[in-house]
């Protein structure tokens, strides 16, 4: 450590020391004197029951520390416990839900596909009729045009458009032909 750094932490730690008297003469004057004197004037009036008092305090001590110690043990514990199983039990209820929630999923997947081929069936049988009984004679040939027109055929390979070939910039070029 340099000197600044040495010289800061002693500061520090005299400062820490002066706060910690200072704290400890004020709980001394507002606490434990006020305390003494109220305890020897008692002693002095009453001295059997402050003797009763007091032993009766020392052996209450550890009794009701304990009791605290275990009230705030069960307490901690049983609340632990409840937050543990709340988070558990509403995780596997949710994780139902979703499972739930997939499945009709699916099963909406499922109507609407059939609902769309249906009504795409429909569409391609009405025209078909429409074509059967045209007075003009299209007939089955007209239908199969138009329906190869109209209704994607999603087996059949589409024509991907290709972009114009790509003119590499100055810095491209110039790593091109080095």
């Amino acid at each position: 450590m340099n000197e600044q750094s040495q010289a800061n932490l002693s500061s520090w730690f005299d400062k820490t020391a002066a706060k910690i008297k200072q704290d400890a003469d004020r709980i001394e004057t507002d606490y434990f004197v006020p305390w003494k004197d109220v305890a020897a004037k008692s002693y002095v009036e009453h001295p059997v029951a402050f003797s009763f008092l007091t032993i009766f305090a020392a052996l209450s001590a550890l009794p009701v520390a304990s009791f605290l110690g275990f009230a705030i043990l069960t307490t901690s514990v049983l609340t632990f416990s409840a937050l543990t199983f709340a988070i558990l039990t509403s995780g596997a209820i949710i994780v139902s839900a979703a499972f739930i929630l997939f499945g009709v999923l699916f099963l909406q997947l499922l109507i609407a596909s059939s609902l769309t081929f249906s009504g795409i069936a429909l569409y391609v049988a009405y025209r078909l009729f429409f074509h059967l009984h045209d007075p003009s004679g299209g007939g089955v040939r007209a239908w199969s045009q138009e329906t190869r027109a109209n209704v994607p055929n999603p087996w059949k390979a589409r024509d991907i458009e290709q972009s114009p070939p790509h003119e590499p910039n100055g810095a491209e070029a110039a790593s091109a032909h080095s």
